[in-house]
């Protein structure tokens, strides 16, 4: 039979070496900006870092699940630019939100987190018994939290920005007291009469 022939059996169980080589040639000539939608890689490793996952247990069930992100300045830095790369040329506020960001990093600190409860009235916080309450220490000094919000409708980037928040849980932003001068391990501290657990960052 012609090697040729479509129903030859080398044929028949996938492409010849000339069509592999030809498609190869082919992907390696898509121009790189036709992944700009994708996740970059260096902001997802440096998320993976800064983000800590709690999960504290009420019996059988999960009385709160939060996975929290500590914005230092340095991730400031990737945050911008991963913001900057996810909107392109279309980014008509990367110098605002640039400023932004490291006025905020300069005078807070400032947690982000995606939290979720199967426990009912379980997803509040701040400083009462009503609600989570959070306390944040630098260097083991207590930090005074300032603000604690919930993002109630998360933008399409928030959602890549923070690929912790998922259709189970809510996003907030959680501001504390900075003083320039702490330095030191962070360490955020969470309870409530449901429990109680904490995360630590070595910054």
């Amino acid at each position: 039979m012609d090697p040729r022939s479509p129903n030859h059996p080398q044929r028949a169980s996938g492409l010849n070496r000339r069509e592999l080589l030809t498609g190869l040639t082919a992907l390696a000539a898509i121009p790189s900006s036709a992944y700009a939608a994708r996740p970059g890689s260096e902001y997802l490793r440096a998320h993976r870092k800064m983000t800590k996952k709690l999960v504290i247990y009420r019996g059988f069930g999960t009385a709160l699940h939060l996975r929290a992100t500590l914005l230092t300045p340095s991730f400031r830095e990737l945050l911008a630019n991963e913001r900057h790369r996810l909107l392109g040329s279309a980014d008509a506020g990367d110098a605002a939100f640039r400023a932004s960001m490291k006025e905020d990093g300069t005078n807070y600190h400032e947690i982000v987190f995606a939290a979720d409860s199967s426990e009912p009235n379980a997803k509040r916080f701040g400083n009462a018994e009503d609600r989570w309450n959070l306390k944040l220490n630098v260097g083991n000094q207590p930090v005074t939290l300032l603000q604690v919000e919930e993002i109630k409708r998360p933008t399409t980037v928030h959602q890549a920005l923070y690929p912790q928040l998922n259709i189970w849980s809510d996003l907030w932003i959680a501001r504390f007291e900075r003083d320039s001068a702490q330095p030191g391990a962070v360490t955020l501290s969470v309870g409530s009469g449901y429990g109680n657990g904490e995360v630590r960052w070595e910054t």
